[in-house]
């Protein structure tokens, strides 16, 4: 309950400054220069990343994404390597996720027997590259960390499944609309 209390009590210091300050540059134009400069500024920035690699990915996402990985950091009440591990699972997930994702779609365009071979291969890959981070890493608790990379390339695997089946079914949703 603390917690709660404590999330409440700065949600709404941060949306009383927030309105304050709102209300000042409304009044009295106080930070109209600045503002003008920041949206410039971030507006230089979303370009440069929109032509270069990083395409896609939004000044906001970035500063989002970092605020969710380091104020975590700083908190008392939160184990940092606990939080350290499972936040690598869930990169590890998110990896699975995308190489899953990107090889069954090759496997589905070459045809359906493609399909079962790469599956089987695919599975057959993903216990031979946790075993090799099992033997890399030379874990006391072999089984803990086989047992944990596994369920976190799983769950990536499945949440690839459930979307490719969500957009089978939006899509046979949208064909069956049709007159």
């Amino acid at each position: 309950m603390r917690f709660v209390s404590t999330v409440a009590a700065i949600s709404i210091a941060g949306i009383l400054v927030f309105g304050l300050l709102w209300f000042l540059n409304r009044q009295f134009g106080a930070f109209g220069s600045e503002i003008g400069k920041t949206k410039i500024l971030v507006a230089q920035i979303d370009s440069k990343l929109s032509q270069n690699v990083m395409a896609g990915i939004t000044f906001g996402s970035i500063v989002v994404t970092a605020a969710l990985f380091i104020i975590p950091l700083f908190r008392k009440s939160v184990h940092k390597k606990i939080y350290l591990a499972s936040l690598w699972r869930g990169i590890v997930a998110a990896l699975a996720y995308i190489v899953a994702s990107e090889f069954y779609e090759w496997a589905e365009s070459k045809g359906n027997f493609t399909v079962i071979i790469a599956t089987a291969g695919f599975v057959a890959v993903t216990f031979l590259v946790v075993e090799a981070v099992v033997l890399v890493l030379g874990d006391r608790d072999e089984s803990g960390l086989r047992t944990e990379l596994t369920a976190s390339i799983a769950s990536g695997a499945v949440l690839g499944i459930i979307l490719k089946l969500g957009a089978a079914l939006a899509q046979f949703m949208q064909n069956s609309a049709k007159p």
